[in-house]
């Protein structure tokens, strides 16, 4: 029960979950972070594979819906989308879709639960479109 009490501990736990949610049963795991929002710029925490620390909100195709609206959004993602620094990674882990789901905690944003694939539509029980390319 203490470990509830642990931020970091639930927060990563919840990526470790995550991470097992979607990814397919015969596969290899899939990616999962936790972005915090600050401002203008996203400060990924609890990361795996993943080359930087923060980047420009404004650069990632789609973080400022997620943020404007607190509402769950997945889709394709293509470095033609994204800015240059977002572009670099996107390319460089060859994920090619994600989710993101705002975690709301008393009515306010306190971050963002990130999950990319690099082949596998993570979103495919809950939508019609497919992140596969």
């Amino acid at each position: 029960m203490t470990s509830l009490l642990d931020v970091d501990a639930v927060v990563r736990r919840a990526i470790d979950l995550a991470v097992e949610l979607v990814s397919p049963p015969q596969g290899s795991l899939q990616r999962a972070h936790y972005d915090l929002i600050e401002g203008g710029q996203v400060r990924v925490q609890h990361k795996a594979e993943f080359a930087f620390d923060s980047f420009a909100l404004a650069e990632h195709p789609y973080l400022p819906s997620v943020v404007a609206t607190m509402s769950p959004v997945h889709g394709t993602l293509s470095p033609e989308r994204a800015g240059p620094d977002v572009s670099r990674q996107l390319r460089k882990a060859k994920v090619v879709c994600g989710a993101w789901v705002p975690v709301v905690v008393r009515g306010r944003l306190d971050g963002v639960l990130a999950m990319t694939s690099q082949a596998h539509d993570i979103s495919a029980k809950t939508s019609s479109n497919s992140c596969r390319r």
